[in-house]
């Protein structure tokens, strides 16, 4: 079991030596290329949800690198410890704020990554429209799910929470897709 505290050490150490970017203008720039989308697609939500997944994927699959480059965690035993390392240092390390895994199931294929701020929803309200189709931050889920399959996790992520929609806190969710009998 990887220790907490290490990770959090390990987490602000490589948040430090990562190039900064002005967290408005990266905000800004995320909120117009979801308004983009969201005029391409008209009120097909689902397929601006959909984009935003899979241009998450291809940036999860190239962070998976940088993670493993410049992180210093040593590789995860578990998929229980994948989970905490997910949390504790990617959130920390790529988008400068902390996060908690929280295990939602018994076999430990199953856990949430809780953040308490979500530096995509600066400046951000949702037009009454889209609070209940629109997952605007999709794209964290794609990350996710990308850079766990570049380390071998076949998993599904997905929004269970979001303060944009009103909820207390941003919530996804990663489960863990296991053959059938194993």
């Amino acid at each position: 079991m990887i220790q907490k505290n290490i990770l959090q050490r390990k987490a602000d150490a490589a948040f430090e030596q990562q190039p900064k970017v002005s967290g408005e203008f990266f905000a800004l720039t995320y909120g117009s290329l979801v308004r983009q989308l969201t005029r391409d697609f008209g009120d097909d939500i689902d397929s601006v949800n959909q984009q935003l997944f899979e241009m998450g994927l291809r940036i999860g699959h190239r962070l998976a690198d940088e993670y493993l480059a410049k992180s210093g965690v040593e590789p995860c035993r578990s998929f229980r410890d994948t989970a905490t390392a997910v949390a504790t240092v990617g959130a920390k390390m790529f988008l400068g704020v902390e996060a908690e895994a929280v295990m939602r199931s018994e076999d430990g294929n199953e856990y949430s990554v809780v953040l308490r701020e979500n530096p995509l929803a600066l400046y951000v309200e949702l037009p009454e429209a889209f609070r209940k189709t629109l997952w605007y931050s999709n794209v964290l889920c794609g990350v996710v799910q990308g850079a766990l399959s570049m380390v071998g996790y076949d998993t599904r992520v997905a929004f269970k929470s979001d303060t944009l929609r009103g909820d207390e806190v941003t919530e996804v969710t990663v489960k863990r897709v296991t053959e059938k009998g194993k």
